[in-house]
């Protein structure tokens, strides 16, 4: 639709910045990995096992999201060259695909517990969604424009399919498991966006001291806890052993 509705390069401009969320967003997704877990499991033990990885899943993602919309500009001049600054504004908005993309438990639990037709209707309502959306927001703001209506889409079959989830099998997320990181993450933005280096290193350097930063404001909100250390030692230690 962008190739139809703008000139043609604008398809190139928005392709690179959704190239750059989809390569990190493999990197951060935990959902599928979880499957053959969700299969095995039922009540308590389900639910118990969502909150777990929801929640890490979220520690993981949020950073990752304000960073990216953070240091979009340095991205895509590192990646693609000068040329393609006009990426800089979809990369910011499409970077919170990494969010639908890591916390995309649901289609997971519904293919585990056999009812794959739900996401299959929502999915199918959302992308209607998406390609009306697309008409008038492309119009309105160009590439910017396709990029909120693939946000606003993405958001409408995530929250269609959780809510689903807990009324028919009573998974839902805890509020505290997207809030804490959430606050954490934004304190994290405003620093990077108020500091920039020009030098790579100390760039680097800079960004791993913020992500320690985020880590004990997380730890001082209580969204991570010594029991989770615990928890995660155990898991690590355990396949070791195996």
């Amino acid at each position: 639709m962008i190739g139809i509705l703008l000139p043609v390069e604008y398809v190139g401009y928005y392709r690179s910045a959704y190239n750059i969320v989809g390569a990190i967003a493999g990197f951060v997704s935990i959902p599928a990995v979880l499957f053959p877990v969700f299969v095995q499991l039922e009540g308590k033990d389900l639910k118990r096992a969502f909150d777990r990885a929801f929640k890490y899943s979220a520690i993981i993602s949020f950073p990752v999201v304000f960073g990216l919309m953070a240091l979009s500009k340095e991205l895509i001049k590192l990646v693609y060259g000068v040329e393609y600054l006009k990426a800089v504004p979809v990369l910011t908005v499409l970077s919170l695909l990494i969010l639908r993309s890591s916390l995309g438990f649901w289609g997971v639990i519904f293919n585990a517990k056999e009812k794959p037709e739900y996401p299959v209707y929502v999915t199918f309502i959302a992308m209607i969604m998406n390609i009306v959306l697309n008409y008038f927001l492309i119009l309105k703001w160009g590439i910017v424009g396709a990029s909120i209506a693939t946000i606003i889409s993405n958001v409408f079959s995530w929250l269609s399919l959780a809510i689903l989830s807990k009324r028919m099998f009573g998974i839902f997320f805890k509020v505290d498991h997207l809030v804490k990181p959430l606050s954490a993450g934004f304190v994290i933005f405003i620093i990077l966006r108020i500091l920039k280096f020009e030098d790579l290193l100390i760039e680097i350097i800079y960004v791993s001291i913020c992500i320690g930063i985020y880590f004990l404001l997380l730890f001082a909100l209580r969204g991570i806890t010594l029991d989770d250390f615990e928890y995660l030692k155990n898991i690590f230690f355990s396949r070791e052993e195996n």
